[in-house]
C-alpha cells in the first residue's frame, strides 16, 4: 500500500470560467499544509472530461512547471493521470522537455479506475461520482445493472463530498491558526510603533490588524457551520 500522502487533483470539478493561476496558489498552499517539500507524496490527476470545466493549456501547464520549487518535483513519487483525453496526453508530452528522464518515469496513465487502484496497490482512494459515471456509460460491463450502478455513484458522491467538507474545514483551522498568531505579531508590532513615536507606519499595521480581525470572524462563523 501507498504510504505517501496522495492529493487528488480533480480537474472536472474546476468551472470554465475559473482564474487557473488561483487554483495553481490553492494548491500550493494545500501541498505546503503537506509539507511535502521535506516528504514523498504522489498526485492522482483526474482527467475525466466534464462539460463546463476548465481546460488547462499548454501554456499554462509548462509556467507552472516553471514556478515550482525543484523540491515539488524531486518529491514527487508518482503522478497518476485517470482517464487521459488526447489533449491530456499532449500537454505532458510537452513537458517532458522541461523534465528529466527520471521525472518523466514517475507518470503512469490509467484508462479506468481499477487500473488505477492496481497500480497505486490500494482500494482506498477516494473519487469524484462523475469518474464513475463517465467510466459506466463507456463501459457499462465494469458497473454492473443500472440499480447497482447508480447506487454505487451515489455513495462516491458522497464520500468525495465529506472528504472536501473535511479538507475544508481542516484548512479553515490551519488559517485561522496562522490568523491567531499573526494578529498576535502585529499588536505587539504596532505597541512598540507607537512607543517610537512612528503614528504613520502605526497607522498601517492598524489597518492589517483590522483586516485580520474581519478574517478571523469569517473563518470562525464558517467553522461553526461545519
Amino acid at each position: 500500500m501507498n504510504e505517501n500522502p496522495v492529493v487528488v487533483i480533480a480537474a472536472g470539478n474546476v468551472p470554465a470560467d475559473t482564474d487557473l493561476d488561483l487554483v495553481l496558489m490553492f494548491i500550493l498552499r494545500f501541498l505546503e499544509d503537506l509539507e511535502v517539500l521535506n516528504a514523498k507524496y504522489s498526485i492522482v490527476y483526474v482527467a475525466t472530461e466534464l462539460p463546463g470545466a476548465a481546460t488547462v493549456s499548454t501554456m499554462w501547464a509548462r509556467d507552472v512547471v516553471a514556478v515550482l520549487h525543484p523540491k515539488y518535483r524531486k518529491n514527487l513519487s508518482r503522478l497518476w493521470v485517470l482517464h487521459p483525453t488526447i489533449t491530456t496526453r499532449m500537454v505532458i508530452t510537452s513537458l517532458q522537455t522541461m523534465t528529466t528522464a527520471k521525472a518523466t518515469k514517475k507518470l503512469v496513465y490509467c484508462d479506468t479506475v481499477n487500473e488505477l487502484l492496481d497500480n497505486m496497490h490500494s482500494r482506498r482512494l477516494i473519487l469524484p461520482d462523475y469518474v464513475y459515471r463517465k467510466e459506466g456509460s463507456a463501459m457499462p460491463s465494469l458497473m454492473g445493472d443500472s440499480r447497482g450502478a447508480n447506487l454505487m455513484i451515489t455513495t462516491r458522491r458522497i464520500l468525495w463530498d465529506d472528504t472536501i467538507v473535511r479538507q475544508q474545514r481542516k484548512r479553515r483551522q490551519t488559517l485561522l491558526t496562522r490568523d491567531k498568531e499573526s494578529l498576535e505579531f502585529f499588536k505587539e508590532h504596532l505597541a512598540t510603533l507607537l512607543t517610537a513615536g512612528r503614528y504613520d507606519d502605526a497607522k498601517n499595521v492598524e489597518d492589517d490588524i483590522a483586516a485580520l480581525e474581519v478574517e478571523i470572524r469569517d473563518l470562525q462563523t464558517a467553522l461553526a457551520k461545519t
